[in-house]
């Protein structure tokens, strides 16, 4: 998965974001070799390196095929339908999991073939993208697809833009390394740093274990699904909040106030569990353990949850937008794996101080946030040079248009 997504970039370059949805390998393997083992790992692992390359691609997709103006908008109701289809997945894994016979884990695999599905045969219908043609070199379909989509044959100053930064990625003068280069230096600082902030947040150790977790808070082993619902269930309704103030309320805003709020939520469990220790299993200590957590589920909802992808979408330009993207998709997946690998182990040895750890690193972002990351509500991405420039920590690499040396 994690190679997959730089692989990614350069292929939906010469490919196209709609003809890459991935998922259909999946499908066609857990379809065919459902019933042995060997093929079913087989089937899981193309699974994954589809869904890692939909995740990746759709974002890219929607930003070259809608105007600027209304990024934000389709990556809010992106992130909105990545949260309810989880809490989707959760209820049929109950659903699946009351069938008493030792098929379920059959009904549980091929139900992926749905989704992919669904991807698949809508994107028969999905318009291509203008910039495909230009890399096809069809200029005049691709000026045509542009004005198709945007409804109006006023299209010359977007089209302009496109076909020189495409010309530029054919020509060979835009390629991974540009990102690499000075004036770009900020937004490569920033994909590279807020998908380790939002991991070390510590949702993933909440999503990844929340069974244990559940037993720990003395629900039992037939809760744990419950328990992912409720997770599910209170991400959805925190990124409905977080749409709805994202409207008025400014992007550093909203990573302070989760940030302050995620960091409190683990102090007070952190001291709660090493307080009370594992002895104390009241419907007291358990409900307040029950509260924090769902505090912190919605603070994170509301900030980091939507704010870590919309954010980056509004500050990469055109000519590394697939290129950000794809490193901000990598990173995530790397520290997903290793926070994955690791936090059971850590929290074994450590115990209730892996909380403290996880709300010092959520400090250590929101300082970052005050200090290094500019407001983007309401700012055009052609405006974004001169916020870089006006900026006290980033304008150093601003100050020279003309030099390109890395």
């Amino acid at each position: 998965m994690i190679t997959g997504a730089f692989i990614a970039s350069s292929t939906t370059t010469h490919v196209g974001n709609k003809q890459y949805p991935g998922r259909l390998t999946g499908f066609v393997l857990h379809a065919c070799f459902i019933l042995t083992l060997t093929a079913l790992l087989i089937g899981h692992a193309f699974g994954a390196s589809g869904k890692l390359n939909t995740i990746l691609v759709i974002p890219l997709y929607l930003s070259e095929l809608f105007p600027s103006r209304y990024n934000g908008g389709f990556v809010f109701g992106f992130q909105l339908m990545i949260t309810f289809g989880v809490l989707c997945t959760n209820l049929a894994n109950i659903g699946v999991n009351k069938i008493s016979d030792e098929t379920n884990w059959h009904w549980n695999s091929c139900s992926l073939a749905v989704p992919a599905l669904v991807i698949y045969a809508g994107t028969i219908f999905l318009p291509r993208e203008p910039s495909l043609f230009i890399t096809w070199d069809e200029i005049k379909e691709a000026k045509l697809e542009l004005q198709y989509i945007r409804g109006t044959d006023n299209i010359v100053e977007e089209f302009n833009d496109l076909l020189g930064v495409n010309r530029l990625i054919l020509e060979g003068s835009q390629t991974w390394k540009t990102i690499l280069k000075k004036r770009y230096r900020p937004h490569l600082i920033i994909a590279l740093v807020l998908p380790i902030f939002q991991q070390f947040t510590g949702i993933n150790v909440i999503i990844l274990y929340g069974p244990i977790i559940s037993k720990g808070l003395g629900f039992g082993t037939n809760a744990s699904l419950t328990f992912a619902v409720m997770t599910a269930g209170i991400i959805l309704v925190g990124t409905i909040m977080a749409i709805t103030l994202a409207k008025t309320v400014r992007r550093k805003l909203l990573l302070k106030l989760g940030g302050a709020l995620m960091s409190m939520c683990q102090i007070v469990a952190g001291y709660k569990i090493g307080a009370n220790g594992e002895a104390n299993s009241s419907d007291f200590y358990t409900n307040c353990l029950l509260a924090l957590l769902c505090l912190y589920l919605f603070a994170f909802a509301c900030s980091w949850g939507v704010l870590g992808c919309l954010v980056p979408s509004e500050i990469f330009p055109l000519e590394i937008r697939s290129t950000g993207h794809s490193i901000m998709v990598g990173v995530s997946m790397l520290f997903t794996f290793i926070i994955a690998q690791f936090f059971l182990g850590t929290l074994c040895k450590f115990e209730y101080v892996v909380f403290y750890f996880f709300s010092g690193f959520v400090l250590i972002m929101t300082i970052f946030v005050i200090y290094f990351l500019p407001e983007t509500k309401d700012i055009p991405i052609d405006d974004m040079p001169n916020v870089w420039r006006r900026h006290w920590f980033w304008k150093k690499y601003l100050t020279d248009e003309r030099s390109e040396l890395v």
